[in-house]
């Protein structure tokens, strides 16, 4: 029996939500805010899970979520009480035992300790830059929206939808199956673009998309990788 080329991802997740909690009297005023995404990697039994912490650094308060890059783009799990002080922090996040200290080295980096599961992890984060965000926020908004496509696979015709959004620190892609999972998004974990090109991995579901911009269609049009399999795929810009 062959299998579906887009396969469903059963999994019980909970989703955080970001809550501001009160920092230390002692905050100094024009120290260098830890606002912004931030970006690390573990190294552990010769895994290296990649991470982004999420935190909104306020005057009187504090958030800070994380997320796996590799295995759930764009789920951000939030800390209960975080703390963000001095340039040091600290976050329990509960949902997955997890507990992480740092504080800004004088390089800029946040210097932490990540404790799970009986390991003790050092990790270093630094501030994520993306330059496909930096492409599409300089004019290039043809490039967001939904594009639809249809993919030709050994059991059918398979409808696809492509979203590309803007955030105020990276460029996020998202691919839906709307007749096998309506309303259901599969993130990308990596997201490479140039003048008129995309890449993307969505390890999720196993697949990488590569293609090219048509500026006269707006349309994104190439290679749809999935199990080994390529096939062509052309995402067109949405009429709604």
């Amino acid at each position: 029996m062959q299998k579906t080329l887009i396969t469903l991802i059963a999994s019980g997740l909970t989703i955080g939500i970001h809550q501001a909690y009160p920092v230390g009297a002692e905050e100094a005023e024009g120290q260098e805010t830890l606002t912004g995404l931030w970006a690390g990697t573990l190294s552990v039994e010769g895994q290296r899970p990649r991470l982004f912490l999420n935190i909104e650094d306020f005057a009187e308060s504090c958030s800070i979520a994380y997320e796996s890059r590799d295995e759930q783009p764009y789920l951000e799990l939030a800390a209960v009480e975080p703390f963000c002080s001095n340039a040091k922090i600290e976050a329990d996040f509960a949902a997955v035992s997890a507990i992480m200290t740092g504080s800004l080295n004088n390089d800029g980096r946040i210097e932490a300790i990540w404790k799970q599961g009986g390991y003790r992890l050092s990790v270093e984060f630094e501030r994520f830059t993306d330059p496909a965000l930096e492409i599409v926020s300089s004019g290039q908004d043809q490039y967001l929206g939904d594009f639809e496509g249809i993919l030709a696979t050994p059991n059918g015709d398979l409808p696809l939808v492509l979203t590309l959004e803007k955030t105020p620190y990276r460029l996020k892609a998202m691919i839906e199956s709307p007749s096998q999972a309506p309303d259901t998004f599969f993130g990308a974990s990596d997201i490479t673009m140039s003048a008129n090109e995309i890449s993307l991995i969505v390890p999720q579901i196993g697949a990488i998309f590569q293609g090219l911009w048509n500026a006269e269609n707006r349309s994104w049009s190439g290679e749809f990788v999935q199990g080994g399999e390529a096939l062509p795929m052309t995402f067109q810009a949405s009429k709604e």
